[in-house]
């Protein structure tokens, strides 16, 4: 186990008639776009009391997919709630039809069980299906889909020092008189913070490539927490994650002779899940 990341998702680009509703009641208006504009806040919706809801998504040919993170979801509702990935060649799920993902059930009793990600080996479809069980006592709500080219793995973990909380995003001054004007942007985020120490020259690369291919905090990225190897993850195995941005512009470290003493802390803040009136 350890931590892995993705930086492209398929799903970016995609117009609205790329995502369809294959069963349930759909959308109450076209929320469509919120799936795949790399924003959490604003959520896809879906009508409720359905048996199953399941939404397709037509990539305009075959691509490779690794994994799919389901983002700012409110699958809590549904009590024991399950997803099931399928991948086909043809828009009817009849013709060379697999199943990336077998029924799984999401654990969503922390706060932070908003984002899950799905991870399977790497399958080249055109069509995906994503299905949610069992009945909906409520709307289903779902503010980013991300479907990873591909995940890559560090190979060293984190030391003592690292951590992780919540966050609130906005502005609060206290005026004269000790009252307090206050601007609310979004949140709670989720922030992580890592640290790494005595890495080798290969190892800090790959934090490096990582910084790299997202520009700092210029563009998102896909963090996975406790990353498992497809060929030893359980049908049931489900990871932590977080969709959000680095939070330095600079990449600098320390070193020894022969190691990397010290690599910079990373610090990873999620998109935000809610709109300041």
């Amino acid at each position: 186990m350890g931590f892995a990341y993705a930086t492209i998702n398929r799903l970016t680009g995609l117009a609205a008639a790329s995502f369809t509703v294959s069963t349930g009641a759909g959308p109450a208006n076209d929320t469509r776009l919120y799936l795949n504009d790399g924003q959490m806040a604003a959520q896809y919706t879906l009508n409720s009391g359905t048996t199953t809801e399941a939404i397709d998504i037509d990539l305009g040919a075959a691509q490779s997919v690794s994994a799919i993170a389901i983002l700012n979801h409110n699958l809590a509702a549904l009590g024991s709630p399950t997803v099931t990935v399928t991948a086909a060649d043809n828009a009817g799920f009849s013709v060379g039809v697999v199943t990336p993902k077998a029924t799984t059930t999401l654990n969503t009793t922390s706060p932070k069980h908003k984002d899950h990600v799905l991870q399977f080996g790497a399958v080249s479809k055109r069509y995906w299906r994503i299905a949610f069980t069992p009945s909906l006592s409520t709307s289903l709500k779902i503010g980013e889909l991300f479907a990873a080219a591909s995940t890559t793995q560090l190979t060293r973990g984190q030391i003592d020092g690292s951590g992780e909380g919540f966050k609130v995003l906005g502005v609060a001054n206290e005026m004269q008189y000790g009252s307090v004007r206050s601007l609310f942007f979004a949140g709670p985020v989720r922030r992580r913070r890592l640290r790494f120490q005595d890495w080798t020259e290969a190892q800090k690369n790959e934090l490096l490539t990582m910084w790299s291919a997202v520009n700092g905090p210029f563009s998102p990225l896909l963090w996975i927490e406790s990353y498992e190897a497809v060929s030893t993850a359980a049908a049931t195995a489900q990871q932590e994650c977080i969709f959000g941005r680095l939070r330095d512009a600079d990449f600098e470290w320390t070193f020894t002779d022969f190691l990397y003493r010290q690599v910079p802390e990373l610090v990873i803040t999620s998109e935000g899940r809610e709109r300041g009136a």
